[in-house]
């Protein structure tokens, strides 16, 4: 649904989904356990290219779209006090560096490959590294 609604329209659509980040967050600090949320972005947020097939179908252009939903869930994550961590920026600038001739998100819908996987996992264990103070 937020695919394509409005910026105004997102935060209302994610309140649901972020509740339930705010519940995990509190049974993991009565647990004493760290908790990390991840926030992945949609293959039309980094690339015009990536997803070709999935944008035709729901009517995208092809162009990078922007991702208000960054803002949403960094204010949600301050405002709860739930450390967070967004993948958009990383791997937009992963994508736009010809890293792979292959592509990171199937044509056809916007699950990544295992090129897109290989990039996330990457990011997101230095991610865990960085804020998971455990982990080697």
């Amino acid at each position: 649904a937020g695919l394509r609604a409005d910026k105004d329209k997102l935060e209302g659509l994610h309140a649901a989904s972020l509740a339930h980040v705010k519940a995990l967050a509190q049974l993991a600090k009565a647990d004493g356990l760290p908790f990390l949320m991840i926030h992945l972005p949609m293959p039309h947020q980094l690339s015009a290219d990536e997803w070709a097939v999935g944008r035709t179908a729901y009517g995208l252009d092809r162009k990078v779209y922007s991702a208000p939903d960054v803002e949403i869930v960094q204010s949600f994550c301050k405002s709860n006090g739930i450390t967070c961590a967004s993948a958009h920026k990383h791997l937009a600038q992963t994508i736009s560096s010809g890293a792979s001739d292959k592509p990171y998100y199937y044509k056809f819908d916007f699950h990544p490959t295992a090129i897109g996987y290989d990039a996330i996992g990457r990011w997101m264990a230095d991610e865990l590294r960085r804020n998971i103070s455990f982990l080697p």
